[in-house]
């Protein structure tokens, strides 16, 4: 059997031949990222405790610094033991390797040990 028409690869035109390239990066946006980096309680004087008695009033400072990008930043604080949410603070937009402080309004100290769970967060 003979191929009547035979295959000629010059009908189709010369090889492709890449003469040039780009590579486009897209990058992840960076996102906040909160950092405790302080937390105290205080007295009504302002001097940093560690124990009163039940009824005194205590304020609490709170140093949390943006360790990631640009980003709201957030702070809850509660009591640990009960549940109860003491506080929540923010969301405050924030830089990157900004820092929110935080000095809390009083609370009355309960007739029992307090403890306080401070959580920081990211976000909206």
């Amino acid at each position: 059997m003979s191929l009547q028409h035979p295959f000629l690869y010059e009908a189709y035109g010369p090889a492709k031949v890449k003469d040039a390239e780009k590579i486009l990066t897209i990058t992840l946006l960076a996102v906040g990222k909160a950092t405790i980096v302080d937390a105290y309680a205080k007295d009504a004087a302002g001097v940093k405790i560690t124990s009163a008695k039940a009824g005194d009033k205590i304020t609490f400072y709170i140093s949390v610094r943006n360790d990631g990008g640009a980003d709201y930043i957030w702070i809850r604080v509660s009591d640990k033991d009960t549940g109860t949410l003491m506080w929540d603070i923010g969301p405050y937009s924030q830089g990157a390797g900004t820092y929110l402080n935080v000095d809390t309004a009083q609370y009355t100290m309960p007739s029992r040990t307090l403890n306080v769970l401070i959580e920081a967060g990211h976000g909206t």
